[in-house]
């Protein structure tokens, strides 16, 4: 990965309550050239039943589309022994690659697993991923796994299934609130590495601020992300911060230039 060619994105919904079309415009007019897009009920166009028209929208604003993020909703349920609960989030996550497939975005990021999942990994858990893999690799899209809370599980899943089309998504907030120690994962899983979700937080919580207003340490991050060679961009996921919110078009400045701050700190190794 030459860290020069890499793109600066953003995620789709950053945090205001706009149309697609408008924030994919705004995007573009602060800088950005690449996002992702949220595949589930909280996307105002999957809940009309108009999703089909999300990758032209955005395409149509000159930006590129590295993902999409299915819904992490009851995704524990794939580590549970009812069968029903099972299968049905297969299939959501079965729709979403279709989806990707169909529209030609590389890959889709899931979430294995959410807050309240306790206990150790087991083989229904494995045997659900493998099958979702499976189809992914029939679609020929990647499924990137984001790291969140319970990493024994994501550990499990890169240690038992091997697949090119196994990825890692790389969410920043969540390393440095749940990691053990943090970028662990990346030493580990680096060479998985394809996309980023970079954000901050004051180290209890999850807030998703802007890179460079929490406890994240950059210049660590930016050396562990160096050489990854399936990294496609500097992707931000971050949202204002309630006090002193400022406009949409004024948050985006300040998000493009965290987002260049951070693939400097790329650049700046080996």
């Amino acid at each position: 990965m030459n860290p020069n060619n890499l793109n600066v994105g953003i995620f789709s919904w950053f945090g205001y309550d706009l149309p697609l079309r408008e924030r994919s415009k705004l995007i573009k007019e602060a800088g950005f050239n690449s996002t992702f897009l949220w595949y589930g009920v909280e996307e105002k166009l999957y809940e009309s039943g108009e999703i089909e028209a999300a990758p032209t929208i955005v395409r149509n604003y000159g930006l590129n589309i590295e993902t999409i993020h299915a819904s992490y909703q009851n995704c524990s349920d794939i580590w549970y022994q009812k069968e029903n609960g099972r299968n049905k989030k297969i299939e959501e996550y079965f729709d979403a690659i279709s989806f990707a497939s169909k529209h030609k975005i590389p890959c889709v990021v899931i979430h294995v697993t959410g807050s309240s999942l306790t206990g150790i990994p087991n083989d229904y858990g494995l045997n659900s991923i493998s099958k979702i893999i499976n189809f992914a690799e029939a679609e020929k899209v990647y499924v990137a796994i984001e790291n969140t809370r319970n990493m024994q599980f994501v550990n499990h899943v890169f240690e038992n299934i091997k697949s090119p089309y196994l990825k890692l998504c790389y969410d920043s907030s969540h390393d440095f609130l749940y990691g053990n120690p943090p970028l662990e994962i990346l030493k580990r899983w680096g060479d998985l590495l394809y996309s980023t979700h970079l954000s901050d937080n004051d180290g209890k919580s999850d807030k998703h601020w802007l890179p460079f207003t929490g406890v994240v340490d950059w210049n660590k991050l930016g050396k562990n992300l160096y050489g990854k060679h399936l990294l496609q961009s500097v992707m931000i996921e971050a949202f204002p911060q309630e006090t002193n919110r400022p406009t949409a078009s004024e948050f985006l400045h300040l998000a493009y230039q965290s987002a260049i701050q951070c693939k400097g700190n790329v650049q700046k190794w080996p």
